[in-house]
């Protein structure tokens, strides 16, 4: 690991080679500020400062993005949003179960960060499971299963089998727990429509803007989030 001074500031460098990567060499900054590069196989990069100097602009704007994203960090005590809600959530020897209040979530301290993510999912499939069955009633739409995973590219998808002896589903991500409910709405909404539309096109988002009005709103919300951030504040890393 090496470190570089990047505006004033020591900033750890992480270098890995992926050998899925076929034709470039990838950079990105994750939720601990670091950077990380993903070399080719075929990379030729034998010191990293050239090619991090000519990412700086991009470099920098995932910094001040990561500074104005609050994050949980389940270390000592945090302030973390949940589902739109404030808790301050902390590790407790005197417990061993989690105890949760209005503003307040106590881990025992032997929980480790799968524990918690555990915890969180499973708080999050109790609130989805309300929200899904209340629109499939409400505007009578199309009932299949759900299921909740860690997915690095979308919050949530939408699974149509070709061939009948396999069910149709549909997937959300973990991550939802950080996001307030109105937007766990739209994505739940968002899905239960490519059950009739199967694209995006315009009769697609007249399905969805006839359930929510100011979908576009929500989505353009949702946009704002970094998805890869939160996941890896719960201990999800890319592979």
């Amino acid at each position: 690991m090496r470190e570089l001074i990047i505006n004033h500031k020591e900033i750890k460098v992480i270098e890995t080679t992926n050998y899925d990567l076929q034709k470039y060499d990838t950079i990105r900054v994750n939720s601990y500020g670091e950077i990380v590069i993903e070399y080719t196989c075929y990379s030729r990069w034998s010191n990293p400062e050239p090619f991090i100097k000519k990412n700086i602009p991009f470099i920098q704007k995932q910094l001040d993005t990561l500074k104005k994203t609050i994050l949980p960090t389940f270390k000592n005590e945090s302030v973390v949003y949940l589902l739109g809600r404030k808790y301050t959530v902390y590790r407790s020897k005197r417990i061993q179960t989690v105890r949760k209040t209005k503003n307040g979530i106590a881990f025992p301290r032997s929980y480790t960060i799968s524990n918690i993510r555990q915890y969180l999912k499973d708080w999050l499939e109790d609130v989805l499971d309300i929200i899904y069955y209340h629109y499939i009633k409400k505007y009578n739409l199309e009932t299949v299963s759900f299921h909740i995973i860690e997915a690095h590219s979308y919050w949530g998808i939408c699974h149509r089998s070709r061939k009948s002896h396999f069910k149709d589903y549909i997937k959300f991500n973990t991550a939802l727990i950080f996001v307030p409910i109105r937007l766990v709405e739209y994505v739940v909404v968002h899905e239960l429509c490519h059950l009739k539309h199967m694209n995006h096109g315009q009769s697609f988002w007249d399905e969805v803007e006839g359930i929510l009005p100011d979908a576009k709103k929500k989505r353009k919300l949702l946009h704002s989030y970094h998805l890869e951030w939160l996941l890896e504040r719960l201990g999800v890393k890319r592979r």
